[in-house]
């Protein structure tokens, strides 16, 4: 992202330090002492028991002639900010977004003359910084920066967290994931509880292969990303080790319920990762943040959790049911059923994360709640259906001879080269695609009699 810091101050040239280690930044500021020692020394950062780092930025007296950018962060005194922002209109375009992280009152105004609603974004940091001479500052506490959109706007609000650093891969790793895996859940639970193992287990491991190699090869096909190892590695081992594990679980054709709570533990250190990510990223929350919820607002939330609920019910045990029928009908097992239509069904959800993803162009996000999602499949819902019986879990043949073999092979088609590159890339995406309807050619060739 491009972004542009107008005010050469503490709070500027702090958050022109941070942000330069991820971002291309520019400092603007028309004292011309900072501009020169920016230029010739660059940006010098102390903090208690801690060496002094030297952050390199441009700073410029204008932006006039510059090139429009992502974002720019006013960070002048509030006097100052028409002028500020009139002697740099040229890098505020038609789709710069607009923060402000100032002190005081009427800046919201002012830069509703600069930029549409929609574009504008106001904060409060909590970061404690003095300067020690221009262009050296001292960081003497961290703190939570709190940003919001006065119009409502969630999108600019997105752009702005993941400029800060907020990773778009656990969003969906965690709460999206969580959303979406219910239909696989419900389905696979309602199947179990009526004895019928076969679309228990098909749903589970069959969704998990249709997530990745058709909905993962949309989104890499459509737009490969890249991200760190830090942000999706730990998740996509445990991914790979789950089903290895089951795999090795299920070679005697069943899954005990001491096996069910092995791999239950791999669902514990999924969520503990998932808190420890969302701590590191995102800090302790004060009780006083949180919105206040009216009696009305409490009473509409309750209702639609519970109609939502009701409707996800309803739509698994529909599921269950008519495949059954349509498995009888035309004449075909169903462990197949529900390793396609029904598997394809319950990743719906999924798929339309995925779309939003690619039309938002996030698709990290799709990725994220891809793997996410997968993780809860094998090692929540699996368990689950076998704890809910009581006893061990039968897997059929076709589940030992291909689907847990082939959600192994697919996954690991998707991930590995990851996992080595760092990077999800297109061509991974056509492997995982060749590979799904390999899998369906030898599902309906050997096992559809």
């Amino acid at each position: 992202m491009k972004i542009g810091i107008i005010g050469a101050g503490a709070m500027g040239c702090l958050y022109a330090s941070m942000l330069a280690e991820k971002h291309s930044v520019t400092l603007f500021d028309v004292w011309q002492p900072s501009v020169d020692a920016i230029n010739a020394d660059g940006i010098t950062v102390s903090a208690p028991n801690d060496t002094d780092k030297v952050i390199r930025v441009p700073a410029l007296m204008s932006g006039a002639g510059h090139e429009p950018l992502d974002l720019v962060i006013l960070f002048v005194k509030d006097m100052a900010s028409e002028s500020a922002l009139d002697g740099n209109r040229a890098i505020i375009g038609a789709d710069t977004l607009l923060l402000s992280l100032q002190n005081g009152m009427g800046n919201y105004e002012i830069m509703q003359r600069f930029a549409p609603a929609e574009h504008i974004l106001l904060g409060t940091t909590k970061h404690n910084c003095v300067a020690k001479a221009p262009g050296v500052i001292y960081h003497s506490g961290a703190g939570i920066t709190h940003i919001g959109s006065p119009a409502g706007d969630r999108a600019a609000a997105d752009r702005i967290a993941e400029a800060f650093g907020i990773p778009k891969f656990i969003v969906g790793a965690t709460v999206v994931s969580f959303a979406t895996t219910l239909p696989e859940m419900l389905v696979s639970v309602f199947a179990a509880l009526e004895g019928n193992a076969d679309i228990a287990v098909g749903n589970a491991v069959g969704s998990v292969t249709a997530n990745t190699g058709l909905i993962m090869c949309l989104s890499l096909v459509c737009m490969p990303c890249l991200m760190t190892r830090k942000q999706f590695g730990f998740k996509a081992s445990l991914l790979l080790a789950t089903i290895a594990v089951l795999f090795a679980f299920t070679r005697n054709g069943q899954l005990s319920v001491a096996q069910s709570f092995v791999i239950l533990l791999f669902f514990a250190a999924f969520l503990a990762e998932n808190l420890m990510a969302g701590k590191r990223e995102h800090g302790a929350e004060n009780a006083e943040n949180r919105p206040q919820m009216t009696g009305k607002a409490l009473a509409c939330n309750l209702l639609g959790f519970v109609l939502g609920a009701a409707t996800i019910v309803l739509g698994a045990q529909l599921l269950i049911d008519n495949g059954s029928a349509l498995a009888k009908m035309i004449g075909v097992p169903d462990s197949i059923i529900a390793a396609t239509m029904i598997a394809i069904g319950t990743s719906l959800p999924e798929l339309v994360t995925t779309l939003t993803a690619i039309r938002k162009k996030e698709s990290s996000l799709s990725v994220g709640n891809i793997i996410g999602a997968n993780i809860m499949d094998l090692t929540l819902i699996m368990p689950l259906c076998s704890l809910i019986q009581g006893r061990a879990m039968l897997v059929e043949r076709q589940g030992m001879l291909l689907d847990i073999p082939a959600c192994l092979i697919v996954t690991a088609a998707a991930l590995v080269p990851a996992l080595i590159s760092g990077r999800f890339k297109r061509w991974t995406g056509f492997l995982i695609g060749g590979l799904y309807i390999a899998y369906l050619a030898v599902m309906f060739t050997c096992f559809g009699v």
